[in-house]
């Protein structure tokens, strides 16, 4: 069985980017979500190996995604993507 990466991004660009780089360069299912519920709800309900996500999106927060994903499935792993360089963010996302 081959593991499902999640892309997780409100803006479809990347989303579509991202699946074509993958597509290419890993053998895995590849799922999207243009939110972080539609994203908690994929992880609640199917197995997730990874979830590469975007940490500013509209709605609820990346950061309380990543919460929510390490409460109901500790063994996803996270990839946060971001335009934003900030060395405090990344500090605060190791810390998630």
């Amino acid at each position: 069985m081959r593991p499902t990466v999640l892309i997780v991004d409100d803006e479809k660009e990347i989303r579509e980017s991202l699946r074509a780089y993958l597509a290419r360069t890993v053998e895995a299912d590849i799922v999207e979500a243009d939110n972080g519920y539609d994203a908690l709800e994929r992880v609640r309900i199917s197995s997730v190996a990874v979830v590469l996500l975007d940490i500013s999106m509209p709605g609820i927060s990346g950061r309380d995604v990543i919460r929510e994903i390490r409460a109901v499935s500790p063994a996803t792993a996270v990839i946060v993507i971001s335009r934003w360089d900030s060395r405090e963010m990344a500090e605060e996302m190791e810390q998630l």
